[in-house]
């Protein structure tokens, strides 16, 4: 009577078998696949360290996505929104003499023309005002083929002691010049 069965044990066992062996290949595929994610999880947060305040842009959809952002903005506007009140509450921020410059700068129109020309890192200095004292931040449009579609990360990275330290070595050689 079993020996019937036979083929239907050695066909099961068969089955068996190879589903263990594909839920052993795929267990060490997903273990790789964590170990990059994990390796590019400790990146980011290298990144975020070095920048206060980080923004996904998406500048076919006029959309923003904030990563990582002072008080002050969060406050303001809502974690993902118009990029339009993004650039708004920037302007309450960027120094007055050179706002129309940050606003011209990271204008969508400006942002989708560098992504045309395939300008991976564009942007500049500018004084910012945190909590009633200027201080300079350096401004980064960064665009790669890795983002999505019409996507670039807009960062801020404060760059004051830099920057000062730069103008003090300046004003040093012109009075060296003279």
């Amino acid at each position: 009577i079993l020996g019937s069965l036979n083929f239907l044990i050695l066909l099961f066992c068969l089955i068996t078998g190879f589903s263990i062996v594909a839920l052993v290949v795929m267990t060490w595929k997903e273990m790789g696949a964590n170990a990059k994610i994990e390796r590019t999880n400790e990146t980011v947060r290298v990144l975020g360290n070095s920048y206060f305040a980080l923004y996904r842009v998406d500048y076919g959809q006029n959309t923003y996505e904030m990563i990582k952002a002072t008080d002050y903005v969060r406050s303001r506007i809502p974690q993902t929104g118009c990029y339009d009140d993004l650039l708004r509450v920037m302007k309450e921020v960027i120094e007055p003499e050179t706002c129309d410059e940050y606003m011209k700068s990271f204008s969508l129109e400006n942002i989708r023309s560098l992504v045309s020309k395939r300008v991976r890192n564009f942007g500049g200095e500018f004084l910012r005002n945190f909590n009633g004292e200027y201080r300079w931040v350096d401004v980064r449009v960064l665009f790669d083929e890795s983002l999505a579609p019409e996507e670039v990360v807009l960062c801020f990275r404060e760059t004051n002691e830099e920057r000062l330290l730069q103008l003090q070595e300046r004003r040093l050689l012109q009075d060296a010049l003279e």
